[in-house]
């Protein structure tokens, strides 16, 4: 709800939908993005939440929000692995590829401080296409992106306050 919240607060209309939601009824809605929230679960546990595959196919722009990054990393061929690290912290990041969602002269110089929910799988390799837009201090991805397909996935969490400069992340998706 926090991150409809931002969406709504930058002036675009959106909905939240079950992660379970068709393709058949997205495709209908007209999207103009899709945004894939965060989770506490693994994608590797039973009844994991698993969107339509189809999602990443059907054109629409996509952005994957800590769980939803692994997801489609996973989906789309990249390497996750479960780690032992759970609960929140704060983690400083450097921005490797500004553009789309990192633009310049928003908030950062060369690295920033953002939370990050540090979840029990981390994607060790994006999926063919992707490129490292950006990475934590300790060299796991902070953030990742298709830019032909327009499908991006953050390790942080952009709707949090406490993330500077989030809110831009979220514009600039």
């Amino acid at each position: 709800m926090l991150i409809a919240r931002r969406i709504r607060e930058a002036g675009v209309y959106c909905e939240l939908l079950p992660f379970d939601t068709s393709w058949e009824k997205i495709k209908k809605q007209n999207p103009a993005g899709i945004i894939l929230s965060g989770s506490p679960a693994s994608i590797y546990q039973d009844a994991a939440p698993w969107c339509d595959s189809e999602l990443f196919t059907g054109g629409i722009p996509v952005l994957g929000i800590c769980y939803g990054m692994q997801l489609l990393a996973k989906e789309l061929g990249g390497k996750v692995e479960k780690t032992r690290s759970t609960g929140l912290g704060r983690a400083s990041y450097a921005i490797v590829e500004a553009e789309p969602l990192f633009t310049a002269g928003f908030f950062w110089d060369d690295s920033s401080c953002g939370d990050r929910m540090s979840y029990p799988d981390e994607v060790l390799q994006p999926p063919a296409g992707f490129t490292v837009q950006a990475r934590f201090e300790n060299g796991t991805l902070a953030a990742i992106g298709d830019h032909q397909r327009k499908i991006y996935g953050v390790q942080f969490h952009p709707e949090a306050f406490q993330t500077p400069g989030g809110s831009s992340v979220l514009h600039q998706f």
